[in-house]
């Protein structure tokens, strides 16, 4: 899933991770990607840190607390504070990318956290 209220954004990262072995759902902001969340599981969750409704720290604590899931969370961010990097990571995010970011970094940073936590298949739910 790409939560992302930035509509450019959500469609380039649509783009560049769009292909034949990846089903993707996109959402513009953390309410519904909680909505989406409470629907099915999610191989992967990219989301913006910043969103109306609810941020990304909130979609993540959603996810480790509520549904108790390891699924892998790659948070977007315009943000390069430390501090709030560290906060993210102890709320369970997994990696963080700074915006503005390249094709090949967000296509390498997907990879990574899918095969680290194993999901590599065909047919992913991103």
């Amino acid at each position: 899933m790409i939560c992302e209220d930035d509509r450019l954004m959500a469609e380039i990262a649509e783009q560049v991770l769009s292909d034949d072995t990846c089903e993707l759902t996109v959402v513009e902001n953390g309410a519904l990607a909680i909505d989406e969340l409470r629907k099915r599981a999610y191989d992967l969750v990219i989301t913006d840190a910043v969103m109306p409704e609810r941020s990304g720290l909130e979609v993540t604590t959603f996810i480790r607390r509520h549904q108790r899931l390891n699924t892998p969370v790659l948070m977007l961010s315009g943000i390069s504070d430390l501090k709030y990097v560290r906060e993210a990571k102890e709320r369970g995010v997994n990696d963080f990318l700074s915006k503005p970011f390249s094709a090949e970094r967000l296509r390498r940073k997907v990879s990574q956290l899918l095969k680290k936590n194993l999901f590599v298949s065909s047919g992913l739910v991103v």
